[in-house]
C-alpha cells in the first residue's frame, strides 16, 4: 500500500500537464487516508527509510488541504443571496426527491445541470409560481443540460458554449439589494482522456477570460460562478481558475466540511469527490456553504449564501461561537 501511495503521488507531481496525473491529485483526501494506514503497518515492522518517505508524502498532500480545513471561519451577515447548484443527472426519475429538497432550501436562484426534459417539466409545473423566471436548455442526449431558474427577474440572460465538445454554459444577471450581480453556471466534461482533459482545461481558462473581460467592461459590483467542475480543490487547474478569474471560492472557511464531497461513486466518504463548486467576486463574499441530502443523483446539490463583504463580522461569529 506505501508503495502504491508513493507511486501516485509521485505521479500527482505532473497533475498540471497529464490527465491521469490530474485524476490522482483530484484522490488526495483518498491517499492521506491510505498513507497512514500504511505508515502505522510501517512504524510497526521499523522501516525507517520507507517511514520517512510516507512522512513526506503525508506533508505534499496536507499541503493542499490543511488551508481549507484550518481557514478562519466564514464571515455572518444579514440577507443573503442565496444560490443552489444541483447536479440532477439526466437519467434520474426521482424528482420528488429534487423538488423537495429544492423547496425546502429555498434558495433565491439555483442552477441545474444534467437537466433533461423530464426534470423541466417537473420544475416548470412545480416552481413556476415560486420562480417565474428562468432560462434552459435541456437535453436528454448525454448529461449536459442545464438551466437557471431564479425569483428575481433575469437580465442579458444568454447561453453560450466555450469548446468543442460543445457544452453550455450561462450567464445571467439579477438586482438583489440595490446591486447588479452577475451569474455563471458551468459544467466543464469530466477529464477522463487526454482530449477531454484539454477541453475542460480549456473550458476554464475561457470562462475566466470572459469573467474577467465582463467585469472590467460592465459596472456590475459582483460576480457568482457555480457549476459542476469536474475538478476538486485540489487539482492545479482549480488554482489556475481563482487566479485566472480573480475570484474567491466558496469552499476556503468551510473548515471540516469543506472536505464532505458532492459527488459519489459509491455512498462512502471514502468514495466521493468535491467537485460541485461556487465562487465570487467583487462586494460579496460567501457567509454559509452546505452540502445538502440525497437527491437520487450521484452528486448532491449545494447550498450557497452570499453576503456584501461589508456586512461581514467576524466578530459576531465569535460571539455566536461563546454562545
Amino acid at each position: 500500500m506505501a508503495t502504491l501511495c508513493l507511486a501516485a503521488t509521485a505521479l500527482s507531481l505532473l497533475a498540471h500537464y497529464w490527465w491521469l496525473a490530474d485524476l490522482i491529485a483530484n484522490l488526495r483526501v483518498q491517499l492521506i487516508i491510505g498513507l497512514i494506514f500504511s505508515l502505522v503497518c510501517i512504524v510497526c515492522v521499523r522501516q525507517k527509510q520507507l517511514a520517512v518517505c510516507v512522512i513526506l508524502a503525508l506533508i505534499w498532500h496536507c499541503s493542499w488541504i490543511t488551508p481549507y480545513v484550518f481557514a478562519p471561519q466564514k464571515p455572518i451577515g444579514v440577507r443573503p443571496l442565496k444560490i443552489c447548484t444541483v447536479n440532477v443527472l439526466t437519467q434520474n426519475s426521482q424528482h420528488d426527491k429534487v423538488l423537495a429538497v429544492l423547496k425546502t432550501a429555498d434558495p433565491d436562484v439555483f442552477a441545474v445541470l444534467e437537466l433533461g426534459t423530464s426534470h423541466e417539466s417537473r420544475f416548470i409545473e412545480e416552481l413556476s409560481d415560486l420562480y417565474p423566471y428562468r432560462i434552459t436548455q435541456p437535453s436528454d442526449n448525454g448529461n449536459f443540460g442545464i438551466g437557471l431558474w431564479s425569483k428575481m427577474p433575469l437580465q442579458d440572460e444568454t447561453i453560450f458554449n466555450l469548446t468543442v465538445p460543445l457544452v453550455s454554459s450561462i450567464s445571467a444577471k439579477v438586482s438583489w439589494e440595490g446591486q447588479v450581480v452577475r451569474l455563471f453556471a458551468t459544467h466543464p466534461i469530466p477529464p477522463i482522456n487526454s482530449r477531454y482533459f484539454q477541453a475542460r482545461n480549456r473550458h476554464l481558462e475561457l470562462l475566466a477570460e470572459r469573467i474577467r473581460k465582463e467585469s472590467k467592461n460592465t459596472e456590475e459590483a459582483s460576480t457568482v460562478v457555480v457549476g459542476d467542475l469536474n475538478l476538486t480543490p485540489w487539482s492545479p487547474w482549480y488554482r489556475k481558475f481563482l487566479r485566472d478569474s480573480e475570484m474567491d471560492d466558496c469552499v476556503h472557511g468551510d473548515r471540516m466540511a469543506s472536505l464532505s464531497p458532492t459527488w459519489y461513486r459509491w455512498p462512502k466518504f471514502p468514495f466521493g469527490l468535491v467537485l460541485d463548486h461556487g465562487f465570487c467576486s467583487g462586494t460579496l463574499v460567501c457567509s454559509s456553504r452546505k452540502v445538502l441530502e440525497d437527491i437520487g443523483s450521484d452528486h448532491r446539490p449545494v447550498l450557497l449564501e452570499f453576503i456584501r463583504s461589508e456586512e461581514s463580522s467576524h466578530q459576531e461569529v465569535e460571539n455566536l461561537e461563546k454562545k
